[in-house]
């Protein structure tokens, strides 16, 4: 059944089989949807896929009644004691039925039935990050970048641009998920799957808009992340108590060299393209220069020229320009969602996890009191990260007596696993209760 045969105008009002249901199916239209995602209104996946699917496939409804409720939920903050404790069963029983009833969809072999199934685990996503659950979330990640290898979805052209959406949206928590366990979460390269984010040959030219620019990084991230799950890091410590990267040696160097030059390479034309993009943009009718897609986008282009000034077998720090430009576009990035009071959610990345990284690889100058303050302010969470969370676990890193050894000691796990080793050497800043603590990390 294809996707097009609903648009979001035509939603029914009247879709779920309660008011109650209906109220929060509405509320994801009318208010999740937006947060989701910074792409407007004709590119946002949500609204031009995700909504229109609920009219044919029963599983992705119940999913956005569940999501829309938690997030209802979600925004009310500190409500603890108000009427809204209902919408934390109403969100779980439309989430088990989601379940129940996409399993069906998960053994039949066609394009839609596959697309419904990639859906419900995008919307399963949300619902576990928006709810606290980041183990049941990452889970969730995994199962969809494995089923984007699924030759059904690789060969359907039909449904190129919701191949596309979907990829470009699980690549993007993949590499959200593997930063934050410090794992490989990404698709198969060598399946092909990353192929429909390939935007040919024009090295010479602009974007044709600002979502090709954004699929075409994606898939830069993905291969970085590929690049880095073959490097074999080791660290030793030496004489005066430094930490110390032992580097690769001979043919091993040249190969993983080569590999980063040619990934720098990749980013030049793409930040070529996308100089051009933002020269052209005044002229599209339906773009603005101060769209948050945009701000999105020049953030991630100021992190990745940030990470390029770091050597990538060293544990040097961005330079001070780099990470000083960083800071400035995610200042800009961030104007338009902080309200005082009220909480916010998304999957897109990059903001709470690239701050995060200036507060542990910055350590001289004013940039890692910037980005302290500026997650501090954000009252955020992106997928798996939370501003406050993560800054709750830097407080109590950069109050021990040497915070940079810290910082550079291997420790498995990724967030969680730091989580945890502080939370037994500080027990005064009560990282026991963080949320960034996940049992048994090591089986997600």
């Amino acid at each position: 059944m294809p996707v097009t045969g609903y648009t979001v105008s035509s939603l029914n009002p009247r879709i779920a089989d309660t008011s109650i249901e209906n109220c929060y199916f509405h509320h994801f239209h009318h208010w999740t949807s937006t947060q989701l995602t910074c792409c407007p209104g004709s590119s946002n996946f949500y609204l031009t896929y995700v909504l229109p699917l609920a009219h044919s496939c029963e599983p992705i409804k119940h999913a956005i009644i569940a999501v829309g409720a938690a997030h209802r939920f979600y925004m009310a903050g500190q409500e603890t004691c108000s009427p809204l404790q209902q919408l934390k069963s109403l969100a779980m029983q439309q989430y088990n039925k989601s379940i129940q009833r996409i399993i069906p969809h998960m053994s039949m072999d066609s394009a839609f039935d596959l697309q419904c199934t990639l859906v419900c685990c995008l919307l399963f996503v949300a619902f576990e990050g928006i709810t606290g659950r980041y183990a049941e979330s990452i889970r969730h990640i995994r199962a969809g970048t494995k089923l984007l290898s699924s030759p059904l979805l690789i060969n359907s052209a039909k449904e190129q641009k919701m191949a596309r959406k979907l990829t470009e949206m699980f690549a993007n928590l993949g590499v959200e998920a593997s930063m934050f366990l410090e794992d490989t979460i990404i698709p198969d390269i060598n399946s092909g799957c990353l192929d429909v984010l390939q935007c040919g040959d024009s090295s010479d030219q602009p974007f044709q808009d600002l979502d090709e620019a954004a699929s075409f990084l994606r898939k830069l991230d993905v291969e970085t992340v590929d690049i880095i799950a073959q490097t074999p890091y080791t660290y030793s410590m030496n004489d005066d108590g430094r930490i110390e990267m032992c580097t690769l040696e001979g043919p091993e160097k040249q190969e993983l060299e080569a590999k980063w030059e040619e990934m720098d390479a990749k980013f030049e034309v793409w930040n070529s393209r996308f100089e051009l993009t933002k020269k052209h943009i005044a002229t599209w009718e339906y773009q603005e220069l101060t769209s948050p897609q945009l701000t999105y986008l020049n953030m991630q282009q100021t992190f990745w020229r940030m990470g390029m000034s770091c050597g990538p077998e060293d544990l040097s720090e961005p330079t001070p320009d780099t990470a000083e430009a960083f800071l400035n576009a995610a200042e800009i990035f961030a104007q338009r969602l902080i309200t005082p009071g009220q909480p916010s959610f998304s999957l897109d990345g990059d903001l709470i996890s690239g701050l995060s990284v200036v507060v542990w690889s910055c350590t001289e100058g004013p940039h890692r009191a910037r980005a302290l303050d500026l997650l501090r302010r954000l009252n955020r969470r992106e997928g798996i990260w939370d501003s406050k969370e993560i800054v709750e676990m830097h407080e109590a890193a950069l109050a021990l007596d040497d915070p940079k050894l810290w910082y550079n000691m291997e420790i498995p796990g990724g967030v969680p696993g730091y989580v945890a080793e502080l939370a037994k050497i500080s027990p005064r800043f009560g990282l026991h209760r963080s949320g960034l603590l996940i049992p048994d990390f090591e089986c997600i």
